[in-house]
């Protein structure tokens, strides 16, 4: 959810060619064209996303979904539909879908977000990816939510939550040295992962 141009859709798609399809939602159509592109280019099949849960011929595909990310996370619940894996990267603030509704990173939103991430995984899951590049949810707070969020799971499958700084290593610096070694890094974000014990 909230998956932009396709860079985790395409990670999800490339580990397991064949058995997985990928499902990419975002609120914005034009994320979801260009991430559409970036699928073929990389030679994935596609899946129009009129079939609603039908397979590419291959076994699996991507399924692009322009719509309000929590309004089809709640339909998806009623429908009774669940995932093996969900990576979610919400931003500090969006509108999407037909309605144009908003999307604010607070604690209200983000809770219901990790509640509907909850309700949405398989009986036997692979996991759970959240990630926010807002200084608000570092990567503690993040842990604490799937903590809170995940605990039936966490109590069925083991496994712990871990959480972390994306970043980039600086490679040199200004004055040419070796930033690396210094340890210096380009801050992206923080992030949360669960999986349960059986994948560890």
């Amino acid at each position: 959810g909230f998956a932009y141009t396709g860079g985790s859709t395409m990670a999800a798609r490339h580990a397991a060619p064949g058995l997985v399809e990928a499902v990419h939602l975002d609120g914005a159509a034009s994320a979801c064209q260009w991430a559409r592109r970036n699928a073929e280019h990389a030679g994935l099949a596609t899946v129009d996303s009129a079939l609603r849960g039908a397979a590419a011929a291959d076994g699996g595909g991507v399924r692009f979904i322009a719509e309000d990310c929590m309004t089809f996370l709640q339909r998806e619940i009623k429908r009774g539909n669940a995932y093996d894996l969900l990576i979610f990267d919400p931003p500090a603030f969006g509108r999407g879908g037909k309605g144009k509704k908003m999307w604010k990173l607070n604690e209200p939103g983000m809770i219901e977000l990790a509640e509907a991430i909850s309700s949405l995984l398989t009986a036997d899951p692979a996991g759970v990816v959240i990630s926010c590049h807002d200084a608000t949810w570092p990567p503690r707070r993040l842990e604490n939510l799937l903590c809170d969020a995940l605990a039936s799971h966490i109590e069925a499958h083991g496994g712990d939550v871990v959480s972390g700084f994306m970043k980039i290593p600086v490679t040199k610096d200004e004055d040419g040295e070796d930033g690396a070694k210094k340890g210096r890094a380009l801050l992206l974000g923080g992030y949360a992962r669960w999986r349960p014990k059986r994948l560890e």
